[in-house]
């Protein structure tokens, strides 16, 4: 089984779930045959303390450049119609924690997150 096909199987497989105040557990799931055929099923897991792995990065700027709208023409329309530029309408939502388009997308979350735990179980 290659790097690629593990880092596969957990970011397919990943889920996270609060621990704890400040404490998440990141889990991913890895089947692969054994010499006689039997699947194998390996559960691996590790706790963090960083939320941004169970939200999603944070980064408007990044996740979510034109702000929901299809074209930077449609983006200085709503602009305008607020009396302010593109790039004040650009700061104003890429500050806002809640609109969930400024977070980093799941399946990016989850091959990251895939990623972490393939390291950290190679430290094991």
């Amino acid at each position: 089984m290659t790097k690629f096909d593990i880092i596969k199987q957990l970011t397919d497989t990943i889920q996270v779930s609060w621990v704890g105040y400040g404490k998440w557990k990141i889990t991913g799931t890895l089947q692969y045959p054994d010499r006689d055929g039997t699947i194998l099923t390996k559960e691996l897991s590790l706790i963090t303390h960083n939320e941004e792995d169970n939200t999603g990065l944070f980064d408007g700027k990044l996740f979510n450049e034109l702000c929901g709208f299809n074209t930077f023409d449609e983006l200085d329309e709503a602009a305008r119609q607020e009396c302010i530029t593109a790039q004040e309408f650009q700061r104003r939502v890429w500050r806002d924690t809640a609109n969930e388009d400024n977070y980093e997308p799941r399946r990016d979350r989850d091959f990251r997150l895939a990623n972490k735990l393939f390291d950290f179980s190679q430290d094991l």
